[in-house]
């Protein structure tokens, strides 16, 4: 699929009212995946990196804790 394809699908497919009830139904995933973005991120030396961060989603709140550790994001 390229990327016009890719948008395509998005923006016949993606449904953004349904998108809080979704994360809301799969909460247990994201406890999951923020404690392990606090175990990495606290891995880290403090002050002394960059973070890449590929595919967050539509929001950003994924990155936020990293601000402590890492000088860019």
């Amino acid at each position: 699929m390229d990327l016009d394809e890719l948008r395509s699908k998005y923006r016949r497919e993606f449904v953004a009212t349904d998108y809080p009830d979704l994360v809301s139904a799969h909460s247990f995933l994201r406890h999951f995946h923020q404690r392990e973005l606090h175990s990495i991120f606290e891995s880290l030396p403090q002050r002394k990196r960059s973070l890449l961060d590929v595919g967050c989603g539509p929001t950003t709140y994924n990155v936020f804790p990293a601000t402590k550790r890492v000088q860019d994001v």
